[in-house]
């Protein structure tokens, strides 16, 4: 079992991954209970594609650079990040462009 502090780390640490600039910070951290389509790996924008679906307890850490936002979603009892999900003006920030961030 995770913390939320210990969820929000593992997002910050892996945001890059993600192509979440670095000017993006933990705004907050819930746990949920998401469905996943199996099998797991960090889902990002895209629909999975349909298939088996499973319940996982998994920390919701919210990551914003002002309007723009990533969600991660970072599984409770293996610090996995099972799913990315951005606001559609995170591009705007991407680590690539020298205007905003």
């Amino acid at each position: 079992m995770m913390t939320a502090e210990e969820a929000i780390q593992v997002a910050l640490k892996e945001r890059g991954r993600f192509d979440v600039a670095a000017g993006f910070q933990a705004e907050a951290a819930e746990k949920r209970i998401i469905e996943l389509v199996a099998p797991v790996h960090p889902v990002r924008d895209e629909m999975p594609k349909p298939g088996k679906t499973r319940d996982v307890v998994a920390w919701i850490v919210t990551l914003g650079f002002g309007p723009a936002k990533a969600w991660f979603a970072v599984e409770d009892t293996t610090g996995e990040i099972v799913r990315v999900r951005k606001s559609r003006n995170a591009a705007l920030y991407h680590p690539a462009r020298k205007t905003k961030a």
